[in-house]
C-alpha cells in the first residue's frame, strides 16, 4: 500500500516513513536507507525520519552513521524519550557504556516511569 501510495504522491513522507520502517522490518535496511536519505533531503527537521535513518543504519551495521542520525533525532525531539533509548542501544553496540548509561538516565528524567529504560538500564550495571 505504501508502494502504491508513492506512485499517487512520490513526496507523500509518512508514506515513505512507513516504507522505510516496513524495510527495516523486514531486514531491507539498505532500501529504507535510501528512501530516507531523499525523504531526509525534503524534509531535514523531521526527527522521524532521522530516528527511522538511524534504525535503518545500524540495521546494516553502520553504527557511526546511525550514532550521529540518532544525534540529529535528539537534537530536534530533545524532549521525546525514545530517542534516547535508540541513541543509547547504538552505542551499547558500539562499546561506548557510560554514555549508553547517560542516555538511558535522560530517558528516565523525562519520564520516571519509563520502564523500558530502567530495564534496559539494569543491563550494563549487570556486567
Amino acid at each position: 500500500q505504501f508502494q502504491k501510495a508513492l506512485k499517487l504522491h512520490p513526496d507523500f513522507g509518512e508514506a515513505q516513513k512507513n516504507l522505510a520502517q516496513t524495510y527495516i522490518l523486514i531486514g531491507r535496511g539498505d532500501s529504507a536507507v535510501t528512501i530516507l536519505t531523499r525523504t531526509a533531503a525534503k524534509t531535514p527537521e523531521d526527527w522521524k525520519v532521522w530516528a527511522l535513518m538511524a534504525q535503518a543504519q545500524g540495521s546494516i551495521g553502520q553504527d557511526t552513521k546511525a550514532r550521529e542520525c540518532a544525534d540529529t533525532a535528539i537534537r530536534l525531539a530533545p524532549k521525546y524519550g525514545p530517542n534516547y533509548h535508540l541513541r543509547s542501544s547504538i552505542l551499547m553496540r558500539m562499546g561506548k557504556i557510560k554514555d549508553a548509561i547517560v542516555d538511558l538516565e535522560t530517558a528516565l528524567r523525562i519520564n520516571p516511569a519509563d520502564v523500558l529504560a530502567l530495564t534496559n538500564l539494569s543491563l550494563p550495571l549487570a556486567r
